[in-house]
């Protein structure tokens, strides 16, 4: 099922950028516009003074109301009412457009919240049987990697028993971390992909816009390392929303086994 609903964060995102976008053309129009009226009479000729300060006056007209316009949309956007949608995983609130029928990741803790049939699916609160930190999961799942040992975890199906109990036979195989590479971008999602990347390495826009480009199938780049595997396939999802190729891979791994997506 679809989700009609959109995140509040990611409308003001793209209507900011559009907002910002339109107003530098605005403020240019009229910054040129201006100087044709301020300077039209010493390096015109006199016979085309009266038209092109007629053509700037109708600039700064122009590059005024498209100013408005996008102070105007960015404005609406703030306007509008929005559904608050608190997070079973952290109990922080999202804020949509309408009400979420479908899966989406929260904002703050990067967990997806999973639906069926149009309906959030209950979470219910797990603890590790080896160290025994405690998690919420989805009701529909059976097994859970934990967040603080890594060592996967197999939940009862009674709902009313907590302690899940750790696979023995997989612990080996799971006591590592994870990184997370990058092998390819979707050029429409650049600029969204570079932020994203600012973001999570904390380097400057320049520095991610080079890191995209030096990506490939045979040297992908590791944009997140040392991550719990329930953070590092977060972040996977990110990015393959973006339409990005990620692989996700132990840290101690030495060839990444990419799965395109992008």
């Amino acid at each position: 099922m679809s989700n009609k609903a959109v995140k509040v964060e990611d409308v003001k995102e793209r209507t900011w950028t559009d907002s910002i976008g339109s107003s530098v053309w605005g403020i240019g129009i009229m910054a040129v516009s201006g100087l044709v009226i301020y300077f039209g009479k010493v390096v015109l000729p006199a016979n085309l003074v009266h038209t092109f300060k007629l053509i700037a006056v109708l600039g700064l007209i122009l590059g005024a109301a498209i100013v408005a316009v996008a102070m105007f949309q960015a404005q609406h956007v703030d306007a509008k009412p929005t559904t608050p949608f608190k997070c079973p995983f952290c109990d922080g609130t999202n804020y949509f457009f309408g009400t979420p029928t479908a899966d989406f990741d929260c904002e703050l803790c990067a967990r997806t919240i999973h639906f069926e049939d149009g309906s959030m699916v209950m979470v219910r609160t797990i603890i590790c049987q080896a160290c025994r930190t405690e998690h919420r999961v989805p009701m529909n799942i059976q097994r859970y990697v934990c967040d603080r040992c890594n060592r996967p975890l197999k939940l009862s199906t009674d709902i009313t028993q907590k302690v899940a109990v750790a696979s023995n036979a997989q612990n080996e195989a799971m006591q590592h971390q994870y990184d997370v590479l990058l092998v390819a971008f979707d050029r429409r999602h650049e600029n969204a992909t570079a932020m994203k990347i600012q973001n999570i390495m904390t380097v400057n826009l320049v520095d991610a816009r080079k890191i995209l480009a030096s990506a490939s199938e045979t040297a992908p780049i590791p944009i997140a390392w040392g991550e719990p595997l329930r953070k590092a396939e977060a972040l996977r999802r990110q990015f393959e929303e973006l339409g990005a190729t990620v692989s996700v891979r132990p840290s101690d791994a030495g060839t990444p086994s990419s799965s395109s997506h992008g």
